[in-house]
Protein backbone atom coordinates (compact mmCIF):
# COMPACT_ATOMS: atom_id res chain seq x y z
CA UNK A 1 0.00 0.00 0.00
CA UNK A 2 2.93 2.56 0.84
CA UNK A 3 4.46 1.85 -2.41
CA UNK A 4 1.08 2.33 -4.27
CA UNK A 5 0.45 5.82 -2.38
CA UNK A 6 3.93 6.91 -3.27
CA UNK A 7 3.72 6.08 -6.83
CA UNK A 8 0.57 7.76 -6.79
CA UNK A 9 2.37 11.21 -5.28
CA UNK A 10 5.04 11.11 -7.73
CA UNK A 11 2.50 10.11 -10.38
CA UNK A 12 0.81 13.75 -9.19
CA UNK A 13 4.14 15.47 -8.47
CA UNK A 14 4.92 15.20 -12.50
CA UNK A 15 1.93 16.78 -13.50
CA UNK A 16 2.72 20.42 -12.02
CA UNK A 17 3.57 22.98 -14.16
CA UNK A 18 3.59 26.39 -14.19
CA UNK A 19 3.74 27.96 -17.35
CA UNK A 20 4.34 31.72 -17.26
CA UNK A 21 0.68 32.63 -19.25
CA UNK A 22 -2.51 31.78 -18.41
CA UNK A 23 -3.83 29.43 -16.25
CA UNK A 24 -6.16 28.04 -19.42
CA UNK A 25 -2.74 26.96 -20.89
CA UNK A 26 -1.78 25.02 -18.06
CA UNK A 27 -4.81 22.68 -18.19
CA UNK A 28 -8.89 22.35 -18.38
CA UNK A 29 -10.01 21.66 -14.91
CA UNK A 30 -13.42 22.26 -13.21
CA UNK A 31 -12.00 22.25 -9.92
CA UNK A 32 -9.06 24.85 -8.74
CA UNK A 33 -7.07 22.08 -6.74
CA UNK A 34 -4.20 20.14 -8.48
CA UNK A 35 -3.68 18.08 -5.37
CA UNK A 36 -4.58 17.82 -2.09
CA UNK A 37 -1.37 19.64 0.33
CA UNK A 38 -2.35 17.85 3.54
CA UNK A 39 -0.39 15.05 5.02
CA UNK A 40 1.84 14.61 1.86
CA UNK A 41 5.34 14.54 3.67
CA UNK A 42 7.77 13.12 1.60
CA UNK A 43 9.54 10.68 4.46
CA UNK A 44 10.39 7.50 3.02
CA UNK A 45 12.80 5.69 0.80
CA UNK A 46 9.95 4.96 -1.26
CA UNK A 47 8.52 8.60 -2.09
CA UNK A 48 12.29 10.24 -2.09
CA UNK A 49 13.59 7.96 -4.74
CA UNK A 50 10.22 8.34 -7.04
CA UNK A 51 10.31 11.72 -6.57
CA UNK A 52 13.86 12.49 -7.34
CA UNK A 53 13.42 10.37 -10.12
CA UNK A 54 10.68 11.89 -11.40
CA UNK A 55 12.36 15.16 -11.40
CA UNK A 56 14.97 13.91 -13.50
CA UNK A 57 12.62 12.67 -16.12
CA UNK A 58 11.27 16.26 -16.13
CA UNK A 59 15.16 17.55 -17.01
CA UNK A 60 15.29 15.11 -20.05
CA UNK A 61 12.68 17.42 -21.73
CA UNK A 62 14.99 20.46 -22.00
CA UNK A 63 18.14 18.55 -23.09
CA UNK A 64 17.46 19.49 -26.84
CA UNK A 65 17.13 23.08 -25.81
CA UNK A 66 19.74 23.30 -23.49
CA UNK A 67 22.05 22.51 -26.38
CA UNK A 68 20.12 24.44 -29.34
CA UNK A 69 19.74 27.48 -27.62
CA UNK A 70 23.67 27.62 -26.41
CA UNK A 71 25.25 26.51 -29.80
CA UNK A 72 22.94 27.75 -32.58
CA UNK A 73 22.55 31.22 -31.82
CA UNK A 74 26.45 31.64 -31.70
CA UNK A 75 28.96 30.74 -33.75
CA UNK A 76 30.24 27.51 -34.32
CA UNK A 77 26.97 25.73 -36.11
CA UNK A 78 24.78 27.09 -39.09
CA UNK A 79 21.56 25.90 -40.56
CA UNK A 80 21.55 24.65 -44.30
CA UNK A 81 18.81 24.86 -46.85
CA UNK A 82 17.10 22.23 -45.27
CA UNK A 83 16.98 23.90 -41.97
CA UNK A 84 13.11 23.97 -40.37
CA UNK A 85 11.47 27.81 -39.94
CA UNK A 86 11.85 27.51 -35.97
CA UNK A 87 15.98 26.45 -36.09
CA UNK A 88 16.13 28.65 -38.48
CA UNK A 89 15.05 31.41 -36.58
CA UNK A 90 16.57 30.70 -33.66
CA UNK A 91 20.01 30.99 -35.64
CA UNK A 92 19.08 34.15 -36.60
CA UNK A 93 18.21 35.64 -33.68
CA UNK A 94 14.37 36.36 -35.16
CA UNK A 95 12.21 33.70 -33.65
CA UNK A 96 8.54 33.97 -33.81
CA UNK A 97 7.67 34.56 -30.14
CA UNK A 98 4.17 33.38 -30.77
CA UNK A 99 4.76 30.26 -32.32
CA UNK A 100 8.66 29.39 -31.01
CA UNK A 101 9.43 26.13 -28.73
CA UNK A 102 12.09 28.56 -27.78
CA UNK A 103 10.14 31.03 -26.55
CA UNK A 104 8.10 28.69 -24.45
CA UNK A 105 9.27 28.07 -20.71
CA UNK A 106 6.98 25.60 -19.67
CA UNK A 107 9.14 22.65 -19.27
CA UNK A 108 11.84 24.71 -17.31
CA UNK A 109 9.37 25.66 -14.89
CA UNK A 110 7.93 22.34 -14.86
CA UNK A 111 11.42 21.12 -13.23
CA UNK A 112 11.35 24.13 -10.79
CA UNK A 113 7.93 23.48 -9.41
CA UNK A 114 8.30 19.59 -9.04
CA UNK A 115 11.46 20.51 -7.25
CA UNK A 116 10.05 23.15 -5.14
CA UNK A 117 7.43 20.46 -3.82
CA UNK A 118 9.92 17.82 -2.91
CA UNK A 119 11.92 20.39 -0.96
CA UNK A 120 8.99 21.74 0.97
CA UNK A 121 7.73 17.97 1.45
CA UNK A 122 10.69 16.39 2.37
CA UNK A 123 11.69 15.59 5.91
CA UNK A 124 15.56 15.61 6.27
CA UNK A 125 15.31 14.74 9.79
CA UNK A 126 14.62 11.20 9.48
CA UNK A 127 17.82 8.89 10.82
CA UNK A 128 18.30 5.68 9.25
CA UNK A 129 21.24 4.22 11.13
CA UNK A 130 22.55 7.64 12.03
CA UNK A 131 22.61 8.60 9.08
CA UNK A 132 20.26 11.46 7.35
CA UNK A 133 19.52 9.82 3.93
CA UNK A 134 17.25 12.61 2.60
CA UNK A 135 19.80 15.46 3.07
CA UNK A 136 22.05 13.84 -0.22
CA UNK A 137 18.56 14.20 -2.40
CA UNK A 138 17.63 18.08 -0.88
CA UNK A 139 20.89 19.03 -2.07
CA UNK A 140 20.45 17.56 -5.48
CA UNK A 141 17.44 18.44 -5.82
CA UNK A 142 18.04 22.54 -4.82
CA UNK A 143 21.33 22.01 -7.14
CA UNK A 144 18.29 20.88 -10.15
CA UNK A 145 16.71 23.79 -9.19
CA UNK A 146 19.38 26.03 -8.85
CA UNK A 147 20.87 25.62 -12.28
CA UNK A 148 17.30 25.07 -13.99
CA UNK A 149 17.06 28.53 -13.33
CA UNK A 150 20.39 29.86 -14.27
CA UNK A 151 19.23 28.39 -17.72
CA UNK A 152 15.98 30.76 -17.77
CA UNK A 153 18.13 33.73 -16.26
CA UNK A 154 21.19 32.93 -18.66
CA UNK A 155 18.26 32.39 -21.95
CA UNK A 156 15.37 35.18 -21.41
CA UNK A 157 17.22 37.69 -19.28
CA UNK A 158 14.69 37.45 -16.26
CA UNK A 159 12.60 34.65 -14.21
CA UNK A 160 9.66 34.48 -12.07
CA UNK A 161 11.16 33.55 -9.19
CA UNK A 162 9.48 31.50 -6.80
CA UNK A 163 10.38 28.73 -3.94
CA UNK A 164 6.95 27.37 -2.91
CA UNK A 165 5.41 24.68 -5.26
CA UNK A 166 2.04 26.19 -7.48
CA UNK A 167 -0.41 23.83 -5.83
CA UNK A 168 -3.85 25.44 -6.97
CA UNK A 169 -4.99 28.46 -9.77
CA UNK A 170 -4.54 30.55 -6.54
CA UNK A 171 -1.38 29.85 -6.64
CA UNK A 172 -0.73 30.15 -9.97
CA UNK A 173 -1.96 33.87 -10.06
CA UNK A 174 -0.17 35.10 -6.84
CA UNK A 175 2.39 37.86 -7.88
CA UNK A 176 5.82 36.03 -8.33
CA UNK A 177 9.16 38.15 -7.79
CA UNK A 178 11.07 39.41 -10.96
CA UNK A 179 14.54 38.91 -10.95
CA UNK A 180 16.93 39.60 -13.71
CA UNK A 181 19.96 37.25 -13.93
CA UNK A 182 22.50 39.02 -11.95
CA UNK A 183 19.88 39.13 -9.55
CA UNK A 184 18.76 36.30 -9.62
CA UNK A 185 22.45 34.64 -9.59
CA UNK A 186 23.22 36.17 -6.07
CA UNK A 187 19.74 34.55 -4.69
CA UNK A 188 21.05 31.17 -5.73
CA UNK A 189 24.58 31.41 -4.62
CA UNK A 190 22.44 31.78 -1.30
CA UNK A 191 20.45 29.32 -1.31
CA UNK A 192 23.50 26.74 -2.15
CA UNK A 193 25.46 27.84 0.40
CA UNK A 194 22.90 27.54 2.64
CA UNK A 195 23.48 23.26 2.34
CA UNK A 196 27.33 24.24 2.62
CA UNK A 197 28.13 22.15 -0.95
CA UNK A 198 31.72 21.90 0.69
CA UNK A 199 30.37 19.29 3.61
CA UNK A 200 27.35 18.24 2.07
CA UNK A 201 28.60 17.46 -1.53
CA UNK A 202 27.26 13.89 -1.25
CA UNK A 203 24.57 12.89 -3.88
CA UNK A 204 22.70 9.93 -3.64
CA UNK A 205 23.42 7.00 -4.46
CA UNK A 206 20.99 4.91 -5.85
CA UNK A 207 21.73 5.85 -9.76
CA UNK A 208 24.46 6.94 -10.94
CA UNK A 209 25.78 10.38 -9.61
CA UNK A 210 26.33 12.04 -12.66
CA UNK A 211 22.77 12.10 -13.75
CA UNK A 212 22.73 14.74 -11.08
CA UNK A 213 24.00 18.79 -11.58
CA UNK A 214 27.33 18.77 -9.69
CA UNK A 215 26.81 21.68 -6.50
CA UNK A 216 30.38 22.38 -6.58
CA UNK A 217 30.41 22.96 -10.56
CA UNK A 218 27.83 24.76 -10.41
CA UNK A 219 28.59 26.99 -7.72
CA UNK A 220 32.27 27.83 -9.54
CA UNK A 221 29.68 28.81 -12.52
CA UNK A 222 27.30 31.21 -9.88
CA UNK A 223 30.19 33.32 -9.14
CA UNK A 224 32.05 33.12 -12.06
CA UNK A 225 28.87 35.02 -13.50
CA UNK A 226 28.65 37.13 -10.43
CA UNK A 227 32.48 38.25 -10.89
CA UNK A 228 31.54 39.13 -14.46
CA UNK A 229 29.49 41.75 -13.37
CA UNK A 230 31.07 42.74 -10.01
CA UNK A 231 34.69 42.53 -11.84
CA UNK A 232 35.99 41.55 -8.06
CA UNK A 233 38.73 39.61 -7.92
CA UNK A 234 37.34 38.03 -4.84
CA UNK A 235 34.14 36.78 -6.70
CA UNK A 236 36.72 35.32 -9.19
CA UNK A 237 38.69 33.31 -6.72
CA UNK A 238 35.56 32.52 -5.18
CA UNK A 239 34.82 30.77 -8.28
CA UNK A 240 38.41 29.12 -8.40
CA UNK A 241 38.23 28.25 -5.17
CA UNK A 242 34.75 26.02 -6.24
CA UNK A 243 36.06 24.48 -9.06
CA UNK A 244 39.54 23.35 -7.19
CA UNK A 245 37.11 21.94 -4.35
CA UNK A 246 36.05 19.23 -7.63
CA UNK A 247 39.23 19.00 -9.12
CA UNK A 248 40.55 17.84 -6.09
CA UNK A 249 38.31 14.91 -6.08
CA UNK A 250 41.01 13.79 -8.74
CA UNK A 251 39.85 15.20 -11.93
CA UNK A 252 42.18 15.36 -14.94
CA UNK A 253 42.81 16.09 -18.31
CA UNK A 254 44.47 12.87 -18.67
CA UNK A 255 46.92 11.91 -21.87
CA UNK A 256 44.90 9.06 -22.54
CA UNK A 257 42.07 11.20 -24.27
CA UNK A 258 43.78 12.74 -27.60
CA UNK A 259 43.61 12.74 -31.56
CA UNK A 260 46.88 13.02 -33.26
CA UNK A 261 48.57 12.48 -36.12
CA UNK A 262 50.41 8.75 -36.02
CA UNK A 263 53.55 9.92 -37.83
CA UNK A 264 54.97 13.47 -39.04
CA UNK A 265 53.95 12.28 -42.67
CA UNK A 266 50.54 13.41 -41.28
CA UNK A 267 48.66 10.40 -43.39
CA UNK A 268 46.83 8.42 -39.87
CA UNK A 269 45.34 9.60 -36.85
CA UNK A 270 45.26 7.75 -33.60
CA UNK A 271 42.21 9.04 -32.25
CA UNK A 272 40.97 7.86 -28.53
CA UNK A 273 38.98 11.59 -27.86
CA UNK A 274 36.36 11.28 -29.75
CA UNK A 275 35.38 7.86 -28.12
CA UNK A 276 34.72 10.27 -25.04
CA UNK A 277 31.21 11.10 -26.16
CA UNK A 278 30.36 7.50 -28.18
CA UNK A 279 29.11 5.69 -24.83
CA UNK A 280 28.77 6.73 -20.99
CA UNK A 281 31.15 4.77 -19.67
CA UNK A 282 33.93 7.15 -19.12
CA UNK A 283 33.18 8.51 -15.32
CA UNK A 284 37.06 9.84 -15.41
CA UNK A 285 35.93 12.84 -18.10
CA UNK A 286 32.26 12.94 -17.17
CA UNK A 287 31.00 15.11 -13.82
CA UNK A 288 27.34 15.25 -14.56
CA UNK A 289 25.18 14.71 -17.92
CA UNK A 290 21.32 14.48 -18.95
CA UNK A 291 20.73 10.99 -19.60
CA UNK A 292 18.02 10.48 -22.48
CA UNK A 293 17.32 7.70 -24.71
CA UNK A 294 19.07 4.39 -25.79
CA UNK A 295 20.77 4.13 -22.49
CA UNK A 296 18.36 4.22 -19.92
CA UNK A 297 19.59 4.32 -15.99
CA UNK A 298 18.02 3.31 -12.83
CA UNK A 299 14.38 3.65 -13.77
CA UNK A 300 14.26 7.30 -15.82
CA UNK A 301 11.94 7.46 -18.28
CA UNK A 302 13.41 7.31 -22.19
CA UNK A 303 13.15 10.85 -23.50
CA UNK A 304 14.38 10.61 -27.44
CA UNK A 305 16.78 13.19 -27.97
CA UNK A 306 15.93 15.44 -31.28
CA UNK A 307 19.07 17.21 -31.22
CA UNK A 308 21.31 13.84 -32.08
CA UNK A 309 18.97 13.37 -35.23
CA UNK A 310 19.89 16.80 -36.13
CA UNK A 311 23.86 15.86 -35.93
CA UNK A 312 24.11 12.04 -37.38
CA UNK A 313 20.89 12.07 -39.36
CA UNK A 314 22.05 11.43 -43.45
CA UNK A 315 19.48 13.08 -45.27
CA UNK A 316 17.69 16.67 -45.29
CA UNK A 317 20.48 17.47 -42.96
CA UNK A 318 19.56 20.98 -41.10
CA UNK A 319 22.60 21.57 -38.90
CA UNK A 320 26.22 21.68 -39.62
CA UNK A 321 29.32 22.99 -38.82
CA UNK A 322 30.29 26.80 -39.57
CA UNK A 323 32.67 27.99 -41.73
CA UNK A 324 33.54 30.23 -38.79
CA UNK A 325 34.08 26.68 -36.74
CA UNK A 326 36.46 25.18 -39.48
CA UNK A 327 38.51 28.60 -39.39
CA UNK A 328 39.54 28.40 -35.98
CA UNK A 329 40.43 24.70 -36.09
CA UNK A 330 42.33 24.92 -39.59
CA UNK A 331 44.09 28.23 -38.01
CA UNK A 332 45.88 26.45 -35.17
CA UNK A 333 49.28 24.87 -35.14
CA UNK A 334 49.51 21.38 -34.85
CA UNK A 335 53.50 20.30 -33.14
CA UNK A 336 54.71 17.40 -33.54
CA UNK A 337 57.41 15.34 -31.89
CA UNK A 338 58.32 11.59 -31.57
CA UNK A 339 60.04 10.90 -27.90
CA UNK A 340 62.87 13.25 -27.69
CA UNK A 341 62.89 13.67 -31.96
CA UNK A 342 62.80 16.77 -33.81
CA UNK A 343 59.91 18.86 -33.15
CA UNK A 344 57.82 19.63 -36.63
CA UNK A 345 54.64 21.91 -37.46
CA UNK A 346 51.45 21.55 -39.64
CA UNK A 347 48.57 23.50 -39.40
CA UNK A 348 44.74 22.59 -37.42
CA UNK A 349 43.63 21.41 -34.58
CA UNK A 350 41.78 17.79 -34.97
CA UNK A 351 39.29 18.09 -32.70
CA UNK A 352 36.72 18.87 -34.94
CA UNK A 353 37.45 16.86 -37.33
CA UNK A 354 37.12 13.85 -35.17
CA UNK A 355 33.74 14.50 -34.35
CA UNK A 356 32.85 15.29 -38.18
CA UNK A 357 32.64 13.04 -41.20
CA UNK A 358 31.38 13.71 -44.74
CA UNK A 359 29.44 10.63 -45.55
CA UNK A 360 27.72 9.94 -49.17
CA UNK A 361 24.32 8.55 -48.67
CA UNK A 362 21.88 6.81 -50.87
CA UNK A 363 19.32 8.33 -49.29
CA UNK A 364 20.18 12.06 -49.94
CA UNK A 365 18.61 13.39 -52.64
CA UNK A 366 21.52 14.76 -54.73
CA UNK A 367 24.12 12.10 -53.44
CA UNK A 368 25.90 14.96 -51.63
CA UNK A 369 28.49 14.22 -48.86
CA UNK A 370 26.72 15.19 -45.36
CA UNK A 371 28.28 16.08 -42.73
CA UNK A 372 27.79 13.64 -39.75
CA UNK A 373 28.42 15.05 -36.22
CA UNK A 374 29.41 12.55 -33.61
CA UNK A 375 28.89 14.22 -30.33
CA UNK A 376 24.87 13.10 -29.99
CA UNK A 377 25.11 9.76 -31.21
CA UNK A 378 25.42 8.14 -27.30
CA UNK A 379 22.14 10.29 -26.97
CA UNK A 380 23.41 12.48 -23.85
CA UNK A 381 23.84 15.70 -23.16
CA UNK A 382 26.95 17.24 -21.36
CA UNK A 383 26.43 19.42 -18.66
CA UNK A 384 29.76 18.66 -17.06
CA UNK A 385 32.84 17.11 -17.50
CA UNK A 386 36.70 17.56 -16.73
CA UNK A 387 37.64 19.45 -20.06
CA UNK A 388 35.11 22.15 -19.02
CA UNK A 389 35.89 21.93 -15.36
CA UNK A 390 39.52 22.83 -15.78
CA UNK A 391 38.98 25.88 -18.45
CA UNK A 392 36.32 26.96 -16.39
CA UNK A 393 38.66 27.18 -13.54
CA UNK A 394 41.65 28.81 -16.04
CA UNK A 395 38.74 31.62 -17.01
CA UNK A 396 38.20 32.32 -12.95
CA UNK A 397 42.22 32.38 -12.21
CA UNK A 398 42.96 34.38 -15.07
CA UNK A 399 40.84 37.10 -14.20
CA UNK A 400 41.96 36.62 -10.38
CA UNK A 401 45.42 37.55 -12.00
CA UNK A 402 46.87 34.95 -13.01
CA UNK A 403 47.31 34.54 -16.30
CA UNK A 404 50.81 32.01 -16.64
CA UNK A 405 48.78 29.75 -14.10
CA UNK A 406 45.53 29.85 -16.29
CA UNK A 407 47.41 29.30 -19.78
CA UNK A 408 49.44 26.59 -17.87
CA UNK A 409 45.77 24.79 -18.14
CA UNK A 410 46.10 25.01 -21.93
CA UNK A 411 49.46 24.43 -22.39
CA UNK A 412 51.64 22.57 -20.03
CA UNK A 413 48.73 20.98 -17.44
CA UNK A 414 48.92 21.63 -13.95
CA UNK A 415 50.77 19.32 -11.63
CA UNK A 416 53.78 19.84 -9.14
CA UNK A 417 56.63 19.52 -12.29
CA UNK A 418 54.79 22.55 -13.62
CA UNK A 419 53.82 24.28 -10.60
CA UNK A 420 57.55 24.62 -9.79
CA UNK A 421 58.83 25.80 -12.75
CA UNK A 422 59.12 29.60 -12.87
CA UNK A 423 59.63 29.11 -16.47
CA UNK A 424 56.15 27.90 -17.27
CA UNK A 425 53.94 29.58 -14.32
CA UNK A 426 55.28 32.61 -13.14
CA UNK A 427 55.95 32.40 -8.79
CA UNK A 428 54.88 35.88 -8.24
CA UNK A 429 51.33 34.31 -9.41
CA UNK A 430 51.82 31.60 -6.62
CA UNK A 431 53.36 33.79 -3.74
CA UNK A 432 50.02 33.78 -1.99
CA UNK A 433 49.96 30.19 -1.99
CA UNK A 434 45.87 30.22 -2.20
CA UNK A 435 44.44 26.88 -1.43
CA UNK A 436 42.97 26.70 -5.24
CA UNK A 437 46.64 26.62 -6.58
CA UNK A 438 48.41 24.63 -3.92
CA UNK A 439 46.06 21.48 -4.52
CA UNK A 440 47.73 20.29 -7.32
CA UNK A 441 51.45 19.80 -5.38
CA UNK A 442 49.45 16.63 -4.84
CA UNK A 443 50.90 14.01 -6.52
CA UNK A 444 47.20 12.72 -7.77
CA UNK A 445 47.97 14.98 -10.90
CA UNK A 446 51.08 14.44 -11.72
CA UNK A 447 49.46 13.23 -15.09
CA UNK A 448 48.34 15.74 -15.78
CA UNK A 449 48.59 17.40 -19.47
CA UNK A 450 47.52 20.48 -21.25
CA UNK A 451 44.13 20.28 -22.99
CA UNK A 452 45.11 22.34 -26.40
CA UNK A 453 47.78 19.14 -26.38
CA UNK A 454 44.39 17.00 -27.13
CA UNK A 455 43.79 18.29 -30.86
CA UNK A 456 46.73 20.18 -31.17
CA UNK A 457 49.59 17.90 -31.10
CA UNK A 458 52.25 18.35 -28.05
CA UNK A 459 51.64 21.88 -26.69
CA UNK A 460 53.86 21.74 -24.60
CA UNK A 461 56.97 22.51 -26.84
CA UNK A 462 54.91 24.08 -29.56
CA UNK A 463 57.03 27.90 -29.38
CA UNK A 464 53.80 29.59 -31.59
CA UNK A 465 51.83 28.87 -28.47
CA UNK A 466 53.27 30.97 -25.67
CA UNK A 467 52.02 33.70 -23.23
CA UNK A 468 53.42 37.47 -23.48
CA UNK A 469 56.06 37.07 -20.41
CA UNK A 470 54.60 40.43 -18.08
CA UNK A 471 57.09 39.33 -15.41
CA UNK A 472 59.67 41.07 -16.82
CA UNK A 473 58.81 42.54 -20.06
CA UNK A 474 56.54 44.94 -21.71
CA UNK A 475 55.95 46.09 -25.12
CA UNK A 476 56.45 49.86 -26.30
CA UNK A 477 56.33 51.49 -28.81
CA UNK A 478 59.09 53.52 -29.63
CA UNK A 479 59.55 57.28 -31.81
CA UNK A 480 58.95 55.11 -35.21
CA UNK A 481 56.53 53.72 -34.06
CA UNK A 482 57.32 50.46 -33.95
CA UNK A 483 57.41 47.75 -31.55
CA UNK A 484 60.45 47.14 -28.67
CA UNK A 485 60.37 44.67 -26.56
CA UNK A 486 62.49 46.46 -23.31
CA UNK A 487 62.95 45.08 -19.49
CA UNK A 488 60.78 47.60 -17.71
CA UNK A 489 60.25 47.17 -13.74
CA UNK A 490 57.90 50.38 -13.79
CA UNK A 491 55.02 49.20 -12.14
CA UNK A 492 52.40 51.44 -14.33
CA UNK A 493 54.06 49.65 -17.36
CA UNK A 494 53.93 46.03 -16.04
CA UNK A 495 50.27 46.40 -14.87
CA UNK A 496 49.52 47.11 -18.49
CA UNK A 497 51.78 44.70 -20.11
CA UNK A 498 49.54 42.15 -17.19
CA UNK A 499 46.13 43.44 -18.76
CA UNK A 500 46.97 42.73 -22.16
CA UNK A 501 48.04 39.06 -21.02
CA UNK A 502 45.31 38.54 -19.33
CA UNK A 503 43.41 39.79 -22.53
CA UNK A 504 45.55 36.84 -24.59
CA UNK A 505 45.45 34.37 -22.29
CA UNK A 506 41.45 34.95 -22.34
CA UNK A 507 41.11 34.96 -25.86
CA UNK A 508 43.09 31.67 -25.99
CA UNK A 509 40.50 30.09 -23.40
CA UNK A 510 37.81 31.37 -25.42
CA UNK A 511 39.63 29.65 -28.52
CA UNK A 512 39.47 26.51 -26.64
CA UNK A 513 36.41 26.25 -24.97
CA UNK A 514 35.17 26.10 -28.62
CA UNK A 515 37.76 23.53 -29.97
CA UNK A 516 37.27 21.31 -26.87
CA UNK A 517 33.64 21.66 -26.21
CA UNK A 518 31.87 23.24 -28.58
CA UNK A 519 28.40 21.77 -29.46
CA UNK A 520 27.58 21.04 -26.00
CA UNK A 521 25.11 24.26 -25.42
CA UNK A 522 27.58 26.58 -23.59
CA UNK A 523 28.84 28.64 -27.15
CA UNK A 524 26.58 31.62 -26.71
CA UNK A 525 26.85 31.87 -22.60
CA UNK A 526 30.68 31.49 -23.18
CA UNK A 527 30.70 34.45 -25.13
CA UNK A 528 28.24 36.51 -23.22
CA UNK A 529 30.42 35.62 -20.15
CA UNK A 530 33.79 36.85 -21.83
CA UNK A 531 32.09 39.91 -23.37
CA UNK A 532 30.75 40.93 -19.73
CA UNK A 533 34.31 40.69 -18.35
CA UNK A 534 35.25 42.77 -20.83
CA UNK A 535 32.40 44.75 -20.81
CA UNK A 536 32.63 44.96 -24.19
CA UNK A 537 29.30 43.31 -25.85
CA UNK A 538 30.88 43.75 -29.45
CA UNK A 539 33.02 40.71 -28.49
CA UNK A 540 29.96 38.49 -28.03
CA UNK A 541 28.80 40.69 -31.74
CA UNK A 542 31.81 39.81 -33.94
CA UNK A 543 32.08 36.33 -32.90
CA UNK A 544 28.24 35.14 -34.30
CA UNK A 545 28.24 38.23 -37.02
CA UNK A 546 31.59 36.19 -38.60
CA UNK A 547 28.94 33.11 -38.81
CA UNK A 548 26.54 35.45 -40.82
CA UNK A 549 29.37 36.78 -43.32
CA UNK A 550 26.50 37.65 -45.80
CA UNK A 551 24.54 39.90 -43.07
CA UNK A 552 28.40 40.87 -40.94
CA UNK A 553 26.77 44.15 -40.10
CA UNK A 554 23.28 43.72 -39.51
CA UNK A 555 24.25 41.04 -36.36
CA UNK A 556 27.15 43.47 -35.33
CA UNK A 557 24.75 45.99 -35.09
CA UNK A 558 22.05 43.82 -33.52
CA UNK A 559 23.76 41.94 -30.94
CA UNK A 560 26.24 45.09 -29.65
CA UNK A 561 22.88 45.20 -28.16
CA UNK A 562 23.21 42.99 -24.90
CA UNK A 563 19.85 43.28 -24.59
CA UNK A 564 18.91 40.85 -27.75
CA UNK A 565 21.39 38.38 -26.31
CA UNK A 566 18.12 37.17 -24.37
CA UNK A 567 14.97 35.49 -26.05
CA UNK A 568 11.56 36.54 -25.84
CA UNK A 569 9.00 34.60 -23.77
CA UNK A 570 5.68 34.15 -24.68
Amino acid sequence: MNRIISTIKVLILSGILLTATSCEDMMSTDSNRFMEQDDNLINSPNDTVFSVLGILSKVQKIADKYVLMGELRADLLEVTNKTAYDLRNLSNHNIDVATSEFSDTRDFYAIINNCNYYINRVDTNITVRVDKPFVRELLAVRTIRAWTYLQLGLNYGKVRYFNKPVLSVDDLNSNYTELETDQLIDTLIADIQALNPLTNNVLPTYTENFLFINPLFLMGDLYLWKASRSQLQSDFENAAFYYSKLIEKGYLISPSYSIKWYNDRYEVRLDSWSGLFLNNSNTGEMISIIQTAEADHSGIADQPLTVSKLFTMSKNQEITTSQAYKTLSDEQVYCFREGAGPIKYTTGDLRMYGLTDNLYSVNNNNNEPVEVISKYENRSTWIYRSALLYLRYAEAVNRAGKPSLAFAVLKYGLNATNMANPTRISPFELADAKPYVTIFSNEKFNENVGIHSRGSGNSEVNVSFVIPDYTRFVTLKDISGNDSIVVSTDPADLALAKSDSILFVENSISDELALETGLEGNRFHDLMRISRHRNDPAYLAKKVAAKHADNYNHYLNLLSDPQKWYLPTR
